[in-house]
């Protein structure tokens, strides 16, 4: 699995919070049209936590209609994302554009450029759209290009 999704998960894999995270990704790998992995994903990972969550808190513990109930939760949130993310990046870079150190630059070109990952952060794996770590990563330039400079508060 990619460094992004396993730094994003839980140390108790036993907690509803995590299996939901992983539910979240089996959702988010579909949206991708990456069935493959999804499944993959659901079969080991989910499979593993939902039993250890079961045998630490019993085989009633997370009934099928709650795990439906948390699939139908996180495809929409997956989908609203993805949306938002559709509309806010083309904002975003062209805001990034037009008060960076490149001004000139037409915005043509602008939204053709990737953004300059952030300091520590790893990389996505191939084919695997890091969508939270772009916008991060806009949103940090973006702080920077707007921050003052020191000398100007003297």
């Amino acid at each position: 699995m990619s460094t992004l999704f396993s730094t994003h998960q839980s140390t108790d894999a036993k907690s509803p919070s995590a299996i939901a995270r992983i539910i979240r990704r089996i959702c988010l790998l579909r949206e991708q049209e990456n069935a493959t992995a999804a499944k993959q994903v659901e079969e080991t990972e989910l499979l593993s936590a939902l039993r250890d969550y079961r045998l630490e808190f019993g085989a009633d513990a997370l009934p099928d209609t709650e795990l439906r109930e948390m699939y139908k939760a996180a495809a929409c949130r997956v989908t609203e994302a993805v949306i938002t993310a559709e509309l806010l990046i083309p904002q975003l870079v062209g805001s990034l554009a037009a008060s960076g150190p490149g001004r000139s630059r037409p915005l043509a070109s602008a939204a053709t450029e990737a953004p300059a990952p952030l300091s520590g952060a790893t990389p996505p794996a191939a084919g695997s759209p890091a969508i939270a770590d772009l916008l991060d990563a806009m949103l940090a330039a973006e702080r920077t290009a707007r921050r003052p400079l020191a000398s100007a508060h003297r």
